[in-house]
């Protein structure tokens, strides 16, 4: 029968509850001041929990206060117990409405909190009504499957997500790289800026790598001059660039090759500073611009002398040529 009840702590399933999200969402809040709280004012509100078909009472919602009543040595806890005829349904809308500030958090969390729905049963029909669509979530099954993946990442991955803020779109491309390369990169946090288009950047090259040349991350880890540019006594956003220039250079040598001549043929001609040369660096476009800033009456004068000249024609032939 549903009401309050006064049941023994050992009899209260807490962290084995099937409705714990404690290791589903990310919560990076501090709750020293609620506890701090719970001490001084006691717990005031009981825990909700649903008991099963076994005897077994699961906490659905007051997980913090249940933590904090059973370590705090108390011997018995008074709950409210939910109807034995409440739906899965109810259950998950409760949980929703009681967490909704921290579901909605992040998209990680969002994705997490959907395959933790479809992971406790609830029929498909009332995951895209009562829990997709609150979250503003348009899924179809392949999404489904999607948040499964994300919700699989491990807890530093999920944390990072988190805090980067991902959308969802940037998650269903992480879920496409090795865990362990991702893992790996995090490692080097310290070291590197690591915004989520760098992470994206650095994952598919590394995995590109590893594929291309059938090698393990360890080889490609332990490279010299990968390990220079993560090393070197440069600063933080240097030791980034470095470190992207290295992949790209091991990932498209030729690109890599003809960029580099092409910027040697531009250093050798002697352009004046307000004078840049530009083209698609993919190289998959044929072609070039040119930008001239001009600042002063001196800077025309330059613009005039290096339009004039022979060596431009020859460096703008020499850059179509290699195009």
């Amino acid at each position: 029968m549903a009401g309050s009840e006064t049941l023994r702590t050992g009899d209260i399933l807490i962290d084995k509850s099937i409705f714990s999200l404690e290791n589903v969402l990310v919560d990076l809040s501090d709750h020293t001041q609620l506890i701090s709280s719970f001490a001084s004012s006691g717990v005031l509100a009981p825990l909700t929990v649903f008991r099963d078909a076994k005897g077994g009472y699961h906490v659905v919602d007051g997980f913090k206060r249940a933590r904090y009543l059973r370590d705090s040595g108390n011997g018995s806890l008074t709950v409210y117990v939910l109807p034995d005829d409440v739906s899965l349904r109810g259950i998950i809308q409760l949980i929703l409405h009681s967490k909704w500030k921290l579901i909605c958090e992040s998209a990680v969390n969002r994705a997490s909190f959907v395959a933790f729905v479809v992971a406790s049963g609830l029929d498909e029909g009332s995951v895209l009504k009562d829990v997709c669509r609150p979250l503003g979530l348009k899924p179809g099954r392949k999404f489904i499957e999607e948040c499964k993946r994300i919700s699989e990442m491990n807890d530093e991955l999920k944390r990072y997500c988190h805090e980067k803020k991902l959308a969802m779109k940037q998650l269903v491309n992480f879920i496409n790289y090795p865990e362990e390369v991702l893992s790996h990169i995090l490692s080097w946090r310290q070291r590197i800026q690591l915004s989520a288009s760098i992470m994206d950047e650095i994952a598919s090259g590394i995995r590109d790598l590893i594929r291309r040349n059938d090698m393990k991350l360890s080889d490609l880890t332990s490279d010299g001059e990968l390990n220079e540019a993560l090393n070197s006594d440069s600063s933080q956003k240097e030791r980034t660039e470095r470190l992207r220039t290295v992949l790209r250079k091991k990932r498209f040598p030729l690109l890599t090759e003809v960029n580099s001549r092409l910027e040697q043929a531009i250093e050798r001609t002697g352009l004046p500073d307000n004078i840049n040369i530009s083209w698609d660096r993919t190289l998959e476009n044929r072609g070039l611009s040119i930008r001239i800033d001009v600042r002063a009456t001196d800077d025309i004068r330059n613009v005039k002398q290096v339009i004039g000249s022979e060596e431009l024609p020859g460096l703008i032939k020499e850059i179509l040529d290699e195009l």
